[in-house]
């Protein structure tokens, strides 16, 4: 944990001395943090990057695939020829086989990826968020963070549609379309953000959101029947071994539900304000799947409940100015505490807890 201890020190750091007017600066120095935690890690430091083993790489990991890219020309990987690893997307092998021409240490891999990760997010907490560091430790502390170190394919498709969201929101529809469909080259589940162009245009209310959170939790006992035709619909058969104990995919749905409905404290009722509602309410929906014990199949959710980032601010914002402080001290307390309780060491926090460097790896 000290590492993240060091990490929210510099962020408080960065927010006595950076002025909220200079948002995108402070937004760069933010996520270069993130960045470094990142790129200094071990590749053992989440599960997906080495795959299980205790020493070297599963071939079909991501470190197992990156190491065998020199095997394989692009026009072997475009038409699927030689053993090509095709539990992968065609865009994730097409990077990961271009960034193979300039090096072939895992380590500048995961430095690389970082910074591609990362670039759309300090662009769109620069851009739009009303307190930038508070939106960094809402990242960092309930749950995308720890995603970011071994679901690098996921990780870096909800970093892409970060830019969509921007051209939604701009009415530039093409550009979203556009941007989607090269998110979901590298994994395939970013095409459900197609969904979010027309459900955009809705007008959430309170009662709306109450009401339909309610009806998600009354219908979750049956989803049983419902999880086997999703996964058989999405081409998402292989995360059946993901299987396991619910309980904290549900807490999260609470949570996410309970951001929600606090956000509407702030009546101010813009298209940006009812966006970020709509898209916390789509990926509520993806949360309570979690009842299903299908864990990996709530990732969905994060495509749609990384914008809390930006809508928590915007709640904690509409207090008055001299309650704000204390919400915001309070936030950011509870969100702490909040990623201590839910980043328990080994597999559950994605072998993130306990960090470990690149020095640091088993020979």
């Amino acid at each position: 944990m000290t590492i993240f201890l060091v990490l929210a020190v510099y962020l408080v750091l960065l927010q006595i001395s950076i002025p909220e007017s200079k948002k995108m600066r402070k937004s760069i120095w933010a996520a270069v943090g993130f960045v470094i935690v990142l790129a200094l890690r071990s590749p053992y430091c989440g599960v997906d990057v080495m795959g299980f083993g205790e020493s070297g790489a599963h071939p079909l990991s991501y470190a197992g695939t990156f190491s065998r890219m020199s095997d394989f020309s692009f026009s072997d990987i475009i038409f699927n020829k030689g053993s090509v690893n095709r539990h992968m997307e065609l865009g994730w092998l097409l990077l990961t086989k271009f960034i193979s021409l300039f090096t072939h240490d895992i380590q500048v891999f995961l430095g690389i990826i970082a910074i591609l990760q990362f670039i759309p997010v300090g662009y769109l907490i620069g851009k739009y968020s009303r307190n930038v560091v508070l939106s960094y430790i809402i990242f960092g502390c309930i749950g995308f963070y720890v995603l970011y170190f071994s679901g690098l394919r996921q990780a870096l498709a909800i970093s892409f549609l970060m830019l969509a969201f921007d051209q939604l929101y701009q009415k530039r529809y093409g550009w979203f379309v556009i941007i989607t469909l090269l998110a979901s080259s590298l994994h395939q589940s970013a095409l459900l953000f197609l969904v979010m162009w027309p459900l955009s245009f809705i007008n959430l209310t309170l009662t709306a959101a109450l009401v339909f959170v309610v009806l998600m939790g009354a219908l979750m006992p049956f989803y049983q029947k419902i999880i086997p035709i999703l996964m058989v619909l999405f081409n998402a058969t292989r995360y059946n071994s993901y299987i396991e104990d619910g309980g904290q995919a549900i807490t999260m749905f609470l949570v996410y539900s309970v951001f929600l409905l606090i956000s509407f404290i702030n009546r101010r009722h813009d298209r940006l304000i009812n966006m970020l509602r709509v898209f916390i309410l789509v990926g509520v929906v993806g949360q309570s799947l979690g009842a299903l014990s299908a864990g990996a199949i709530t990732r969905i959710g994060f495509y749609f409940n990384v914008y809390l980032i930006l809508l928590l601010p915007e709640t904690v914002i509409s207090f008055k100015k001299n309650d704000r402080v204390i919400v915001n001290c309070i936030s950011v307390i509870l969100l702490c505490v909040f990623f201590v309780l839910t980043t328990p060491e080994g597999i559950t926090s994605l072998n993130v807890n306990p960090y470990s460097f690149f020095w640091e790896s088993p020979e």
